[in-house]
């Protein structure tokens, strides 16, 4: 009866693969732990109808932003993949930003600027409070990019 039921539980195991056909593949988790490490999904919005180009993620002291970045935390060397779900997943890892800090996701795209967000070409996405770069992990989730205007 023992062998019997050892030999149900791994048919079970087995044939079930351990996965949820239900499960939406656009549905990503993406969670930061580590020191010094920020984690974010960019999702392009419902409209978007650009080409990706490159992404940037920069911090500034103060918002609007006055001149150069104070801190460069993620800098794209190629056109990114948003694929078929139209989601980018970021985990950034071992930054060296420190204190309190606005920050800027930007995706500039074809056509767009070529180092700064082009207004009404390119898109953004900034939280409306600093974030703390003080060593502690720091998790957004999903950010919707949405269309840069003038600030």
């Amino acid at each position: 009866m023992k062998t019997l039921t050892l030999l149900f539980c791994a048919i079970l195991l087995i044939g079930c693969g351990g996965q949820n056909d239900n499960e939406d593949p656009c549905d990503i988790e993406l969670t930061c732990s580590d020191a010094d490490s920020l984690c974010a999904i960019l999702k392009l919005p419902e409209d978007f109808d650009a080409v990706p180009a490159k992404v940037y993620v920069v911090g500034f002291a103060e918002w609007p932003p006055t001149g150069m970045p104070d801190a460069f935390l993620y800098t794209g060397s190629s056109a990114p993949d948003f694929g078929d779900c139209g989601q980018l997943p970021l985990k950034l890892e071992n930054l060296t930003a420190s204190g309190e800090l606005y920050v800027a996701f930007e995706l500039l795209v074809e056509g767009g600027g070529s180092m700064t967000p082009t207004p009404n070409v390119d898109y953004v996405y900034v939280p409306e409070e600093t974030l703390a770069f003080d060593g502690s992990p720091i998790n957004l989730g999903e950010v919707v990019l949405r269309l840069h205007q003038e600030t």
